[in-house]
C-alpha cells in the first residue's frame, strides 16, 4: 500500500513538473514569437527607409527630363535588402487601373498660394472651409478640412486631388528653343547682366539684352510676350524668351500650375479661363509633341487661346512639376524553408503583410529628397482618430518648401496630428478591421503604421 502511494506521488510530481515545463516552454515560444515579430517590423522599417532613398534617387536621375516637362521614369519594383540565402525585402510602385501612381503635383492648385478667387472657382461650396483654415501645413490636414472632420463619403467629390501644398518651381531653364546644355541653367532677370542666350533671332536677342541691361523693365512674363508680339519678334523665339528670363524675385516661385499635367477642372479655375478653354488646352496638348509642350507659348502658337487672355495668365503657369507624388509598397519576398517530406512540397515562409507609403519627392533643389512621407497602409481605418502618421522632412536645400517660419536647416520632422478621413471598423463601416491593429509609433523617419 505504502509503495503504491509513493508511486502515485511520484507520478503526480512528474506530471506537475511536465506541465510546468510545458508552460515555461510555451511562454518562451510566445516571447520568441513576439521578439521575432518585433524584429521583422524593424527589418521592414529598414527596408522602407532603403526603398525611399532608392525611389528618390531613381526619380532624381530623371531630373533633366522632368525639367523639360516629362514625368520621371521609374522601375515598377526592385529589391532593397538581400539576405544571404533569401530574397529579403523589395518595393513596388502601386498601380491604379494598370498605371503607376506617379503624380505631377504642380498640376494642382496650391491650397495656400492660390488667390481667394481661384479657390472659390475651384471648390465652390468647400471654398470657405479652406480659406478659413489657411495656411494648411499637411496634406492630411487638407483632407480633414475639406471633409469637415467627417468620415469620408465616397459619393462626394474628392477635392483633395485638385489641391497641393507642394508646388515650387526653381528659376532654371527647361532648355526649350536653346542649344543642348542650356537646360537647368539659371534664368536672367532685369539688370542681371545675363548674356544673351543662343538661338534667338536678332529681334529676340535685342529684347533679351534690353531686359538684361535694364533698358526694358517688364512687369511680368505676360508683358514680355506682349512686347515680343508688338515688336514682331518671330513666334519661334517666344518660348526661349519666356524660358530664359524671370521677372521679379529670383527665388523659386511658389504655386505655379503645370500646364502640361493639370486637369481641365484645375485650368478652368484660373483667372480668365473657362471650361471651354480649359478643355481645348487639354485636348490640344495630347496631340502635340513633348518637345513642343516644353515651352509656355504653345497655347498661343497652336491658336488655342488669344494673347489678351494668355498674357494675363502665363505668370501663373509652368510646364513642369518639380515635386512628384508616388505610392509604393514594401513587401517581404518569402523564401523556401525546406521540403515537407509527408507531402513532398516546399515549406514557404509565413507571409508578412505589405506596408504602403505615399511620399513626395522634391527635385527643385540640388539633390532629390522626400519632403513628405506618410504610412497609408491602414489609412481607411483611421478616420476620426488622431494619429501621428504624417511627416514633413526638412533638409538643407530650397528654403521655401513650407512657409510659416519653418527652417529648412532644421531636419527634425514636423508631425501632423490632424484627423484622417476613412472608415472606422465598428462604426458604420462595411469593411473588416485588419487582423492586427497595434498603436502607431515611429521608427527613424518612418511611422510604424498599424499591424505587422
Amino acid at each position: 500500500m505504502r509503495r503504491g502511494i509513493v508511486l502515485i506521488a511520484v507520478l503526480l510530481v512528474t506530471v506537475a513538473m511536465a506541465a510546468s515545463l510545458t508552460a515555461m516552454l510555451s511562454g518562451v515560444r510566445g516571447q520568441s514569437d513576439a521578439v521575432f515579430a518585433i524584429a521583422k517590423r524593424h527589418e521592414q522599417r529598414l527596408a522602407a527607409r532603403s526603398a525611399a532613398y532608392a525611389i528618390a534617387a531613381e526619380i532624381g536621375s530623371s531630373r533633366d527630363s522632368v525639367l523639360a516637362g516629362e514625368l520621371p521614369e521609374i522601375a515598377s519594383s526592385a529589391s532593397v535588402i538581400r539576405l544571404e540565402g533569401a530574397d529579403g525585402w523589395g518595393w513596388s510602385i502601386v498601380e491604379h487601373d494598370g498605371e503607376p501612381v506617379i503624380e505631377a503635383l504642380a498640376g494642382r492648385i496650391d491650397a495656400n498660394a492660390a488667390s481667394d478667387d481661384v479657390v472659390k472657382s475651384l471648390l465652390v461650396d468647400d471654398a470657405d472651409k479652406l480659406l478659413e483654415a489657411r495656411p494648411v501645413r499637411m496634406p492630411g490636414s487638407l483632407r480633414a478640412v475639406l471633409q469637415g472632420g467627417a468620415i469620408e463619403d465616397e459619393t462626394q467629390p474628392n477635392h483633395s486631388v485638385l489641391l497641393t501644398l507642394f508646388s515650387i518651381d526653381p528659376q532654371v531653364r527647361s532648355g526649350v528653343g536653346g542649344p543642348a546644355g542650356s537646360r537647368g541653367s539659371p534664368r536672367g532677370g532685369v539688370e542681371s547682366g545675363a548674356p544673351t542666350p543662343a538661338g534667338l533671332s536678332n529681334e529676340g536677342a535685342a529684347l533679351f539684352a534690353g531686359i538684361s541691361d535694364g533698358s526694358f523693365r517688364p512687369s511680368s512674363l505676360g508683358h514680355v510676350l506682349r512686347e515680343a508680339e508688338a515688336r514682331g519678334i518671330p513666334e519661334e523665339d517666344w518660348d526661349l524668351l519666356v524660358d530664359a528670363v524671370y521677372v521679379g524675385d529670383e527665388q523659386p516661385r511658389r504655386g505655379l500650375v503645370d500646364l502640361n499635367h493639370a486637369s481641365a477642372e484645375v485650368l478652368a479655375a484660373l483667372p480668365g479661363m473657362n471650361e471651354t478653354l480649359a478643355n481645348a488646352i487639354v485636348d490640344r496638348r495630347e496631340s502635340i509633341s513633348i518637345e513642343d509642350r516644353a515651352g509656355l507659348s504653345w497655347p498661343l502658337r497652336e491658336g488655342v487661346i488669344e494673347m489678351g487672355v494668355y498674357a494675363d495668365l502665363v505668370d501663373m503657369l509652368t510646364v513642369r512639376s518639380m515635386q512628384i507624388g508616388v505610392r509604393f509598397r514594401v513587401e517581404h519576398e518569402r523564401e523556401e524553408l525546406g521540403v515537407n517530406e509527408e507531402f513532398n512540397a516546399p515549406v514557404i515562409e509565413d507571409e508578412i503583410p505589405a506596408l504602403e507609403f505615399y511620399g513626395i519627392v522634391d527635385l527643385a533643389g540640388g539633390s532629390p529628397r522626400f519632403v513628405y512621407l506618410r504610412d497609408v497602409t491602414y489609412e481607411k481605418w483611421q478616420g476620426g482618430v488622431k494619429v501621428e502618421t504624417e511627416e514633413v522632412l526638412f533638409e538643407p536645400g530650397i528654403d521655401s518648401v513650407v512657409e510659416d517660419g519653418f527652417d529648412s536647416e532644421n531636419i527634425e520632422p514636423i508631425r501632423d496630428t490632424s484627423p484622417v478621413g476613412g472608415d472606422v471598423p465598428g462604426e458604420d463601416s462595411t469593411q473588416d478591421s485588419p487582423e492586427s491593429q497595434e498603436a502607431p509609433g515611429t521608427w527613424g523617419r518612418f511611422v510604424a503604421g498599424r499591424g505587422a
